[in-house]
């Protein structure tokens, strides 16, 4: 459950954002390329300051020696995932 959760941290949606916008923008889709990586600093930018808004704790049932270094509210999960449909 670890390595699935980690598909929605930011190392692996900045990789695979990255490479989308690469591969856009090599079949010169330029708009796409360039809406996709305005979508996504955006997403990023509006979690950091809602989390620095809100400043909601995480809870403290994190198993020990973890080391949080964000608030828990809103989920970066959640912020970039894409919707479906």
């Amino acid at each position: 459950m670890r390595d699935f959760t980690a598909l929605g941290g930011t190392t692996f949606v900045v990789l695979a954002t990255t490479l989308a916008v690469a591969a856009l923008a090599f079949h010169r889709n330029w708009r796409r390329a360039g809406i996709l990586a305005l979508v996504m600093i955006c997403a990023q930018s509006c979690d950091e300051l809602l989390k620095g808004l809100y400043n909601r704790p995480r809870p403290d049932f994190a198993p020990a020696g973890t080391y949080v270094y964000a608030q828990s509210f809103p989920s970066g999960h959640s912020t970039a995932s894409p919707p479906c449909g």
